[in-house]
């Protein structure tokens, strides 16, 4: 059981470095620039993931300890560690949120495959089901109440104006969006002959594209997220970054996103989310250590 809880800790681990090292990521932080942030670069969110790399591996052995109890038994349990892993990030980066959604996310995808490592097979649906019985309610329960709230949070502020869930939302329908948007264009251009970094960016493009961004939406609002997302088709109608001017639309954006501050960090999360459940699927079936 351990080596392969360990494995599973550094898929996190090496999904989180690849999402912040594919460049560009129009309005992220990435190996070229700051995006469209001010308080954090490259430097902090590798500081950010050291602090972070064990974290991923106690998620994974909570899922395995507790596969017998109720799912949602299991989410609470997480969610109590999440928040120390939290604080954990906050005294790394100096109280600057870089990883917060991806915390929440990842940790889900590790405390699920952990779970299925002792009671079935690891795959992508496994997993997905697995963190939707987790999130049963999730929303319901977090949203309940909620405009009477005397200081609610971004996430929260989004839901009231906009009634978009975000990423308890995605968590709640088993990582929808990766499942039916990311995941069918990275596994897609995976061993086609394409670098990892240009897979990733175009998978991100078409996450922009075609999902909701909450990180857009709380700091500017609807028609800001609309732009965003007609900016990325445009990139996808030219090739994304399978064709040079699809590539050169894409650095454009990067640009112009920067100039107009917007981070679709949301979006960021799910790519990372994306690769480690692609990841875990692939290598658990090569893994020589596993039971």
């Amino acid at each position: 059981m351990d080596s392969f809880i360990e494995h599973i800790g550094k898929l996190a681990v090496k999904s989180i470095l690849y999402e912040v090292s594919a460049t560009p990521k129009p309005g992220l932080v990435d190996r070229c620039n700051n995006g469209a942030h001010n308080d954090m670069g490259f430097f902090t969110f590798i500081d950010s993931i050291v602090s972070l790399s064990d974290s991923f591996k106690e998620f994974a052995r909570i899922g395995f300890r507790k596969s017998g109890e109720p799912p949602q038994s299991i989410f609470a349990s997480l969610q109590r560690y999440g928040k120390d892993v939290e604080q954990d990030m906050f005294k790394s980066t100096g109280g600057v949120n870089t990883h917060k959604g991806t915390v929440f996310l990842c940790g889900l995808i590790c405390a699920a495959a952990g779970l299925l490592h002792k009671q079935g097979e690891i795959t992508i649906e496994n997993i997905c089901s697995v963190i939707a019985s987790m999130c049963t309610d999730l929303c319901g329960n977090a949203f309940q109440g909620i405009k009477h709230k005397k200081q609610p949070t971004k996430g929260e502020m989004v839901y009231i104006a906009y009634g978009l869930t975000g990423i308890r939302g995605e968590a709640e329908s088993g990582l929808k969006t990766v499942r039916q948007v990311s995941m069918p264009v990275l596994e897609g251009l995976l061993d086609t002959g394409i670098c990892i970094n240009d897979i990733l960016v175009h998978t991100l493009i078409n996450l922009i594209a075609k999902t909701a961004d909450t990180n857009i939406y709380a700091r500017h609002g609807h028609e800001a997220a609309l732009y965003a997302r007609d900016q990325a088709e445009v990139a996808l109608s030219l090739g994304g970054m399978l064709t040079p001017e699809g590539r050169a639309y894409i650095d454009k954006m990067d640009h112009d996103f920067i100039s107009r501050m917007i981070s679709p960090s949301g979006s960021a999360d799910l790519l990372a989310a994306t690769y480690l459940l692609h990841a875990l699927e692939a290598e658990h079936v090569n893994y020589t250590g596993i039971r």
